[in-house]
């Protein structure tokens, strides 16, 4: 049953989504929500910001909490198994063990030996099964900015994922853009090429009749099924690219590449106007080379803070059994102890180097940030030429159009009456498709020249 509401359900969204037009900004919007980069991007940005938690976090303790066990064959003891007693000519004897003095006494020497015997084996170190727990507490003090500089330099990178996703953004929207008029280009084209195969076909049929009654040849009527046939080819190919560019905006907007999309016009033949062409302050680039400038700054303190003193307090507690503090008895005892650890760098001159290099990455940024400021101003100006050129293109193929509109309805009126021949005829209509044909070029530059100026301008 839930199958069956599923599929029903599917069912209905797929009808809607059929009869929708969709428009240029619900693409975009599509586009940055399904898209894999956008997915990508994401994920770096809270992969970024985790590390910077994890920086701030080494600015408090570390504890630490670790534990042993160990099985040993054998006891330790603290006095040998024997205390020297022997047998020698005067009876019992008993060597004093650091004095060299003898005891002959047979009970004396007995006695000596129990005792020693007793002492011996109080003095057994259980150790068997050994176990030991350890605890410890770290807490930095001064570490020569490392950790100061190790946090900025998280937080740069941080900000550098954002903008890197921005810009990955800002192009994912020129990708869909471009796709976008590109689809309503062919689009336009595939409208173009059916309306001239609608006039070619009435056009031999018209041949056909002035044939049959004697007022045309036979070579006239082949003269129109050639340009038939190239019509038909010309509109083959146009369905063709149709569905190569609507698999291609499908594919940015993450839709299935074989969705059959349609769009609404926003006006794909309507000429621009944009009067700056300088603005560029704003550009994902530029931002991202003066973050990276930021963040080579802070590799240089990081490198700097290796040759400064290091300041560190530790306290620990140790539990071991047998316990180590009151004759190994065979129960857990333990200690605190507190101490500070003070490191002093003396000659290190690879530090001294590294922090040259650093220095030197650093002025590197720098001029490559100078550079690109000048690059995207050529970049922004460039742009806006280009708008302006296509634009005028666009209102030179409007007039060729009016041209050419008027031509094909002076050839026509003129074929009906007889005046002109079918050559004739298909020479203007030949027109009238040349001049449609270059006013969608023309309007596809316009578009695309658009796109690329907002772009260029960080404006998009």
């Amino acid at each position: 049953m839930r199958i069956k509401i599923t599929i029903l359900l599917l069912t209905i969204i797929s009808l809607s989504m059929t009869a929708q037009e969709f428009t240029l900004e619900e693409c975009r919007q599509l586009a940055l929500q399904q898209n894999n980069q956008a997915k990508i991007d994401r994920e770096n940005i809270e992969a970024a910001k985790d590390v910077h938690r994890a920086s701030v976090a080494k600015f408090f303790p570390k504890l630490s909490v670790n534990g042993a066990y160990q099985w040993n064959e054998k006891n330790l003891y603290l006095l040998p198994d024997e205390a020297g007693l022997n047998l020698g000519p005067n009876g019992w004897q008993q060597v004093i063990p650091g004095t060299g003095n003898q005891v002959v006494d047979q009970k004396l020497a007995e006695a000596l030996s129990s005792k020693y015997e007793q002492l011996h084996e109080a003095t057994e170190l259980n150790i068997e099964h050994l176990v030991i727990g350890y605890a410890s507490v770290t807490q930095p003090i001064f570490v020569g900015g490392k950790l100061i500089q190790s946090e900025k330099l998280a937080k740069s990178q941080i900000q550098l994922m954002e903008i890197k996703a921005e810009k990955n953004q800002k192009d994912l929207i020129t990708s869909v853009d471009e796709a976008y008029w590109r689809v309503l280009t062919v689009e336009s084209k595939y409208e173009l090429a059916e309306q001239y195969l609608n006039l070619l076909k009435q056009l031999e049929s018209d041949v056909t009749n002035l044939v049959e009654i004697g007022l045309a040849t036979n070579a006239d009527l082949l003269k129109v099924r050639v340009k038939r046939q190239e019509a038909e080819m010309n509109y083959l190919q146009a369905t063709n690219g149709l569905k190569l560019s609507k698999m291609a905006l499908c594919q940015l907007c993450g839709l299935d590449i074989n969705y059959d999309i349609h769009l609404h016009d926003d006006g794909l033949e309507v000429p621009m106007l944009i009067n700056d062409s300088t603005e560029g302050e704003e550009r994902s680039e530029l931002r991202l080379l003066e973050q990276a400038r930021k963040a080579a700054h802070a590799g240089v303190m990081m490198a700097a803070s290796t040759l400064m003193p290091n300041v560190v307090a530790k306290a620990n507690y140790l539990a071991t059994n047998p316990s180590l503090r009151n004759g190994f008895k065979n129960n857990f005892s333990g200690m605190f102890t507190v101490g500070v650890v003070v490191n002093i760098p003396i000659a290190h001159a690879d530090n001294i180097y590294e922090i040259k290099a650093a220095k030197h990455a650093e002025q590197t940024l720098s001029l490559q940030l100078e550079e690109a400021k000048e690059k995207i101003h050529l970049q922004a100006t460039q742009a806006h030429q280009a708008v302006e050129l296509a634009n005028a293109k666009l209102l030179q193929a409007e007039a060729g159009i009016r041209s050419a509109e008027e031509n094909m309805r002076y050839a026509d009126e003129s074929f009906k009456s007889g005046l002109i021949g079918a050559t004739d005829l298909m020479m203007a209509q030949t027109a009238w498709m040349q001049a449609r044909t270059a006013k969608i070029e023309a309007a596809c530059e316009a578009r695309l020249a658009e796109v690329n100026y907002l772009k260029y301008c960080g404006k998009l």
